[in-house]
């Protein structure tokens, strides 16, 4: 344990992107299920990190045309602002054969799960990273919109008592700056009033 400062002193190092095709990927298990969407810990075969989390829609039969632009949207948005320390990393992404976006694995579980269990200090500082990471994203232009402890997540770090925050999940960002009608998976619990305002998000 780290016996002075408990915050780590450097952000971990990123990922690398990877060279993947979904054969690459074996699937350990599932580690998260929410709106039309479902993250497994899988093994990488390839060049890289031996373990990542594959993202992949929800499959009921077959995949509408439009349900599949907006999954590629989420990973095409989430590349663009995944260049931030407390923004979980995007390795790479495709359509074939399915939908799929591979992203680095975050080992300490989600704030979620520790709620009630931080230091006044170690919530602050949480606090202030998670502030870091939307407004990193707010500059490009995009807002999250689902900000919830679920989807907060936590890497380890050795030799600090904290473990280091990324915000995940930007699936509903861009959908809804574009003024999509549709609000399917939101969190009212966690949402902003704006997100309700008829005459911005109703058009």
């Amino acid at each position: 344990m780290n016996r002075g400062d408990p915050k780590p002193e450097t952000p971990p190092s990123p990922p690398d992107r990877i060279e993947a095709d979904l054969d690459d990927f074996d699937e350990m298990e599932v580690i998260g299920s929410g709106g039309n969407a479902d993250v497994t810990k899988v093994s990488y075969r390839g060049e890289g990190p031996d373990v990542v989390a594959l993202k992949q829609p929800r499959m009921q039969g077959t995949m509408d045309t439009d349900s599949m632009s907006r999954f590629m949207e989420e990973a095409e948005t989430w590349d663009k602002i995944d260049d931030h320390e407390h923004i979980v990393g995007v390795l790479n992404w495709d359509s074939e054969p399915l939908p799929w976006i591979a992203l680095e694995y975050m080992d300490g579980g989600s704030l979620e799960d520790r709620l009630g269990e931080m230091s006044v200090a170690e919530a602050l500082w949480v606090g202030v990273c998670i502030c870091r990471a939307v407004r990193h994203a707010h500059r490009r232009g995009i807002a999250h919109l689902d900000l919830k402890p679920e989807n907060v997540l936590f890497q380890k770090t050795e030799g600090n008592d904290w473990n280091y925050p990324k915000v995940a999940d930007w699936g509903l960002s861009k959908m809804l700056l574009e003024h999509s009608k549709s609000i399917e998976g939101l969190s009212p619990q966690y949402a902003a009033p704006e997100q309700f305002d008829a005459e911005t998000y109703g058009k």
